[in-house]
């Protein structure tokens, strides 16, 4: 399907070996997506569904779970749903390029989702890690999947835009526009969400920080006046990952 919608007033279901293939258009579906169902043989053995479905643009949107069966490539496109269903799940969703995957945020939060990661279903083949985080989607917070975009002018993907990506932009670009970007991002940071980490800020950051300080007339971060030959300084401390507040004096 390149173009034009699809509705599908039950359940879109897939069954073993079959495969969908989305390269545009729109497919809303009011009830379950289940990509992918166990047909049973007997009353004791299941099939495999073994189902393959390829997403690179337009939407699948269903209005109830969303249930994997096989394998579920969203090189681009948005796979929408209300939850996912896990225990019925015997499949992987692989996330790449643009593809968008989400769930309302009020069925499945960040941490349901990110739980879902560790545990397998979703994943990527990017360098880049998943991202998850709460998007807007007409007026309804949604928990969106996506693949890290990275920072601007960070060429060679360390997490950091530095004189090492100017060196490879000369190496392997040269064009004006790289350059801006490298330019407008330089001391940039990502921001790593780990349980019991802090980022260490840029030195652009603490030269703001400084200037507040001795902006506002020599008034630590309390307010309490130090006085006009005394001013205070917030640091960060490299050794405790944490902000440090010392007062120093001057002449």
């Amino acid at each position: 399907m390149t173009a034009g919608t699809i509705n599908v007033g039950g359940v879109l279901r897939l069954y073993r070996l079959s495969s969908l293939n989305l390269d545009g258009g729109e497919i809303f579906v009011t009830g379950a997506a289940e990509l992918g169902t166990q047909t049973s043989l007997n009353a004791s053995f299941l099939q495999d569904p073994n189902v393959t479905v390829s997403i690179t643009a337009g939407l699948i949107e269903s209005g109830d779970f969303l249930q994997i069966g096989g394998s579920v490539v969203l090189d681009g496109g948005i796979l929408r749903a209300n939850d996912f269903e896990e225990t019925l799940s015997v499949g992987t969703v692989e996330i790449n390029g643009g593809g968008l995957l989400q769930f309302k945020n009020s069925l499945e939060s960040v941490m349901d989702v990110e739980a879902l990661i560790t545990s397998g279903f979703f994943t990527t083949s990017e360098a880049s890690p998943l991202i998850v985080e709460i998007v807007d989607v007409d007026g309804t917070n949604f928990t969106q999947v996506s693949v890290d975009a990275g920072i601007p002018g960070d060429f060679d993907g360390n997490g950091v835009v530095d004189g090492n990506d100017f060196l490879k932009w000369q190496r392997e670009d040269g064009s004006a526009a790289s350059l801006a970007l490298w330019e407008a991002n330089y001391g940039a940071t990502a921001l790593v969400a780990a349980v019991g980490s802090v980022p260490e800020p840029s030195s652009v950051v603490l030269a703001m920080l400084v200037s507040v300080s001795m902006v506002c007339g020599g008034r630590n971060f309390r307010g309490r006046k130090v006085g006009s030959n005394r001013f205070s300084l917030l640091h960060w401390n490299k050794r405790s990952h944490g902000w440090s507040l010392t007062e120093r004096f001057t002449p």
